[in-house]
């Protein structure tokens, strides 16, 4: 890490607790990164597996010790902390695999104004093997991603099922992170649920907008008690897509008008109602079509 007084370029946070046994792989992933002025926060939660040790034997690491009531409260003491420009996300069971990764986030970043988050595509990892399935599907097949405003049509039609960014995979503009982190008073709803799902929540709504880098930057790991296989991931998810339609209803009957938006907030350009409704007209069509395709075994046809 560079020691001068000049701010990281991106704040790298980390969570752990008692993975030891995956901590080295997921430290030496990021602290192998290009990128200069690279700031790495762990956020540890109270691990007594020797952890610490790990951590403490790379100076350049701050390490927030401390048990944590829930992982959401992980999740705000590591943010509150980062110093850097931009933000991004690994665990201690996962890591980065492309050492250039964050360099070309970042200048993908700074060379377009109009983009406030970047993300790259993810392989599964089982135990230390490389397995053949990754995020985006897309990613193997040569077929375009959703990018940029058409990103939020893909979010008002089919919510996470279509538009979902774990956090793994992106870097984000961190001034910007810490402001869709935050509580809405408007969203009391959305306050209960984890905080990073929260973030993605509030970055369609308030319209900003992302880019699909087509590079393998990251593996997540197989491993016991991940988080998607919790109950209350669901009950998140649930009052996720359950705001994600009550907005869409809004935009749709003329009661809101959706704004995208540039990293500073300034606006890049309204969306007109009759503009959503189309989409979500050309959604519902292609739908149709499609069941009709399968049960008449025309689908090339349409497809």
């Amino acid at each position: 890490m560079n020691n001068t007084t000049k701010s990281p370029s991106v704040s790298v946070i980390c969570l752990n607790k008692n993975d030891a046994a995956t901590l080295p792989e997921a430290v030496s992933s990021v602290l192998s990164q290009t990128i200069e002025d690279l700031e790495f926060i762990v956020a540890d939660g109270g691990s007594t597996d020797g952890s610490l040790d790990i951590l403490r034997s790379h100076p350049s690491i701050t390490i927030l010790e401390g048990a944590d009531g829930s992982r959401a409260e992980g999740i705000m003491r590591a943010v509150e902390a980062c110093q850097g420009e931009y933000i991004a996300f690994t665990t201690s069971t996962d890591g980065y695999l492309l050492p250039e990764w964050l360099e070309i986030a970042v200048d993908q970043l700074e060379t377009n104004p109009d983009l406030a988050l970047v993300w790259g595509a993810l392989i599964v990892k089982d135990g230390n093997r490389l397995i053949n399935h990754f995020h985006p599907q897309q990613f193997t097949t040569g077929k375009p991603v959703v990018q940029r405003e058409d990103w939020f049509f893909a979010w008002a039609e089919e919510g996470l099922r279509s538009a979902y960014l774990p956090e793994l995979n992106y870097v984000m503009h961190a001034g910007l992170y810490k402001k869709l982190i935050a509580e809405d008073p408007n969203e009391p709803a959305l306050a209960s649920i984890d905080p990073i799902l929260r973030v993605l929540f509030e970055f369609n709504r308030q319209g900003y907008l992302p880019e699909y880098l087509p590079v393998l930057a990251n593996f997540g790991r197989v491993h016991p008690n991940q988080g998607q296989h919790m109950p209350i991931v669901k009950e998140w998810e649930l009052e996720f897509e359950a705001q994600r339609k009550l907005y869409v209803r809004k935009l749709l009957r003329g009661d809101l008008t959706h704004v995208w938006r540039r990293p500073d907030g300034s606006v890049i350009r309204k969306l007109e109602r009759s503009e959503l409704v189309r989409h979500m007209r050309k959604k519902l069509t292609y739908k149709v079509l499609k069941k009709i395709g399968k049960s008449l075994n025309i689908f090339k046809l349409i497809k």
